[in-house]
C-alpha cells in the first residue's frame, strides 16, 4: 500500500476517490481540500494538522469509511450544500465535524471521540439530519467547553437516535 504525504486537491467536479485503506498525512495543512461539486470520497485514514477534509462552496459530497485523527477540524463543511457523511470515525481532533453554513447533509453511523471541543458541530446551518451517530470522551482535555453535538444559529436540523456521554464541560 502507498500512502500519501500532503494535500489531494479536487478542483473539478463529478470526482470519485477510493482511498484503498490509504493513509494520507499532512502535517502542515488539509488532508483533502474540495472545491469541486459531484464529490465522492471512501475507505482511507487521514492524520492532517488542517481540516482531514475540507469542502468549500460546492455541492453533492458524500464521505464514506473514513477515520480522522489529529486534525484541527475531522470534517469541515462551509457552505456546502447537500451531501453525505456515513460510517465515519473522527478521534483526537479539535472538533470531529464542523458544519458551517451548509444545509442538507445527512450523517449517520458516525463516531467522534477524545476530541478536545466538540464531536459534531453546527453553526449557522439548517435542515441537517445527524442519525445513529456517538459522541464520547469530546472535551476531556480542553480548557473550554466541550460538546458531544451543538447546533447554533440554525434551524430545522433533526438529530434522531444520537448519543453523547462522557463529554466534559469547564
Amino acid at each position: 500500500v502507498n500512502n500519501i504525504t500532503g494535500t489531494i486537491t479536487i478542483n473539478t467536479s463529478n470526482v470519485t476517490l477510493n482511498l484503498n485503506n490509504r493513509i494520507i498525512t499532512q502535517p502542515a495543512g488539509n488532508g483533502i481540500a474540495i472545491t469541486g461539486s459531484n464529490v465522492a470520497v471512501s475507505n482511507g485514514n487521514i492524520n492532517a494538522s488542517g481540516s482531514g477534509v475540507r469542502a468549500t462552496s460546492v455541492s453533492n459530497i458524500d464521505l464514506n469509511d473514513l477515520t480522522i485523527t489529529g486534525a484541527v477540524r475531522g470534517v469541515e463543511f462551509a457552505t456546502v450544500t447537500r451531501g453525505s457523511i456515513n460510517n465515519c470515525d473522527f478521534t483526537q481532533n479539535t472538533t470531529g465535524v464542523e458544519l458551517t453554513s451548509s444545509t442538507n447533509i445527512c450523517i449517520d453511523h458516525c463516531t467522534a471521540v477524545r476530541n478536545t471541543q466538540a464531536g459534531f458541530s453546527l453553526i449557522s446551518s439548517g435542515t441537517n439530519t445527524i442519525s445513529n451517530c456517538k459522541a464520547f470522551e469530546n472535551g476531556i482535555t480542553s480548557l473550554v467547553n466541550g460538546y458531544g453535538f451543538v447546533s447554533r444559529n440554525g434551524s430545522g436540523n433533526i438529530f434522531e437516535a444520537c448519543v453523547a456521554d462522557a463529554t466534559q464541560t469547564t
